[in-house]
């Protein structure tokens, strides 16, 4: 008796994060539609943070059973520094060892829907290179990426320039039950408008940070009828101490207007951006996934890979970097989307088009796999 034939899927979901866990998730359900019956092997072992994908079997020894492997989509490739001349070794084992399985034991693999970050260092920029070169097809989610992998030496015309693949979301990929639990919660809050905050660290070490709360506490004192959500986008240790500590510090400036909600999972906090007014986040899938839905965002985001994203959807007014953030940009935004009583987002049709083109072309890499077998 043969076994179903199975796909092996990897990304940056070996903490429960919520970005990346719903990436796979998306691309999970991607795999499962192009080739009905097949199974999904996921190389990391971590089944807590990645259960939502549904994986058929976990963990690097069952990538045996896999006729090809993916690449899903995630800002992963990079070079994460510890100090000035290092990276993180677990990270070129991590995001390099399955692709080179894949080139030893002669599985096609493909990368789709990535970002990439400037590699600086000769162990990286070689390692990543010949990932790089040795996939059969490649997509990127911005041009910034295309450049920053070509700088490795790969040519430009293997990359396909597309857009992050959360920008496929609507409303109808949320299940029913995160859907209705949002709404009971957005329900029982007072007031009229609600306004989702998701700030990733505590002022007391952002200076950033702190501008954003006093920005956000201005425009509370003039806005009696907003009701503000403080939600998380995942439990992972350090993670989850300094978001609770961030929404701390902003509970103690709102006082009973401001309702904390635990991070649970992908769906309940994908339900709950879709039915807020506004989001306002220092995140990158949390302002993502908010636009994708159509509500109204703000981003005041660490990473220089969050403005990228704003460029391309047409909106780079609704994203000002942490650096150059003060209180009276922050409440400026807010008194803005708030006089245009909080307009519904619109992702550019040819933004949303680019992020579809993610699915399909790993549709297309999955039929030659196929035809292949």
């Amino acid at each position: 008796m043969t076994r179903d034939p199975a796909v092996a899927l990897h990304g940056s979901y070996q903490t429960d994060n919520y970005g990346d866990v719903l990436l796979m998730t998306i691309y999970a359900r991607w795999i499962r539609a192009a080739w009905p019956g097949v199974r999904v092997i996921m190389p990391s072992p971590n089944l807590r943070a990645i259960a939502p994908a549904g994986p058929d079997a976990t963990g690097f020894r069952a990538l045996s059973g896999a006729a090809a492997l993916i690449y899903g989509g995630g800002g992963y490739f990079g070079e994460p520094a510890l100090r000035a001349g290092r990276i993180r070794p677990r990270n070129l084992r991590r995001h390099i060892a399955p692709g080179a399985w894949a080139a030893l034991t002669g599985r096609p693999y493909m990368i789709n829907g990535v970002g990439v970050h400037r590699f600086v260092r000769s162990v990286s920029r070689f390692a990543f290179g010949a990932l790089f070169r040795h996939a059969r097809a490649i997509t990127v989610r911005d041009q910034e990426s295309a450049e920053h992998a070509h700088e490795l030496g790969v040519p430009m015309e293997r990359f396909r320039v597309t857009a992050d693949s959360a920008l496929t979301l609507t409303s109808a990929d949320i299940p029913a039950e995160a859907v209705a639990g949002a709404r009971k919660l957005l329900t029982g809050l007072p007031g009229g408008r609600r306004i989702a905050v998701h700030l990733a660290r505590p002022s007391r070490r952002f200076p950033g940070v702190a501008s954003v709360v006093e920005g956000l506490a201005r425009f509370a004192a003039g806005a009696p009828d907003a009701t503000f959500l403080l939600v998380a986008d995942g439990s992972v240790g350090q993670r989850d101490t300094t978001q609770t500590r961030a929404s701390a510090e902003l509970q103690e400036r709102l006082g009973p207007r401001a309702v904390t909600v635990p991070y649970t999972d992908i769906w309940s906090l994908t339900a709950q951006l879709g039915a807020a007014d506004l989001v306002v986040t220092t995140k990158l899938h949390v302002g993502i996934v908010a636009a994708a839905l159509g509500t109204s965002v703000l981003s005041f985001p660490f990473h220089s890979k969050v403005p990228r994203l704003y460029r391309q959807i047409e909106a780079p007014d609704r994203c000002v970097p942490l650096d150059l953030v003060t209180p009276e940009r922050v409440e400026e935004r807010l008194e803005s989307v708030a006089d245009a009583g909080f307009p519904r987002f619109e992702i550019p049709a040819a933004v949303r088009q680019a992020a579809n083109d993610n699915r399909q072309e790993l549709a297309k890499f999955l039929a030659a796999v196929q035809g292949a077998a």
